[in-house]
């Protein structure tokens, strides 16, 4: 090979790592905005905030009143539908503590 073929492949050489440098910026780049409008829109969306009981403490009540049915001799039962009366029929040396 002579010194100008030598120099030419070299600069063809350059050039590819050139045009691959720049095509790596603009893939990146492309990719961070991707990822910035994704993190946008995921930002923008309204929340649905969740309330691990908030949905069993309506049916608390209707619980206890098909378990003490089926159990009427249950205290604890009756002292979460605050029947203090029922606790002293079953029981009268049960001490309710507040």
């Amino acid at each position: 090979m002579s010194k100008s073929t030598k120099k030419s492949a070299l600069s063809k050489i350059d050039d590819l790592n050139e045009t691959a440098k720049e095509l790596f910026i603009y893939v990146f780049i492309l990719f961070l905005l991707v990822a910035a409008s994704f993190n946008v829109t995921t930002f923008l969306q309204p929340k649905k905030i969740q309330v691990l009981g908030a949905e069993t403490q309506d049916k608390t009540q209707e619980f206890w009143s098909d378990f003490l049915t089926k159990n009427p001799s249950y205290i604890p039962g009756w002292i979460e539908l605050g029947r203090t009366d029922k606790v002293k029929e079953i029981d009268p040396n049960y001490s309710i503590t507040p």
